[in-house]
């Protein structure tokens, strides 16, 4: 993938037309689209905590995943 789709894929939170959440990473095979899919989750996951104004919206949503904030 180019610079141009990661950027998409990341501000929609989608992975070749299918949302993140519903992708089986077990499913991708090429070393280039696991590194791409990988960038793409993270910069979507950057995006939302960008997004969220309330600190305590983020520090729930990384609770949820298994990071502990103070």
């Amino acid at each position: 993938m180019n610079r141009t789709e990661i950027e998409l894929c990341a501000i929609t939170g989608t992975w070749k037309g299918t949302p993140l959440k519903e992708v089986n990473i077990l499913k991708i095979v090429d070393r280039t689209e696991i590194k791409d899919f990988l960038t793409v989750v993270n910069l979507h996951n950057a995006e939302v905590l960008d997004d969220m104004w309330d600190v305590t919206v983020a520090k729930k949503m990384l609770g949820e995943i298994g990071i502990k904030c103070e």
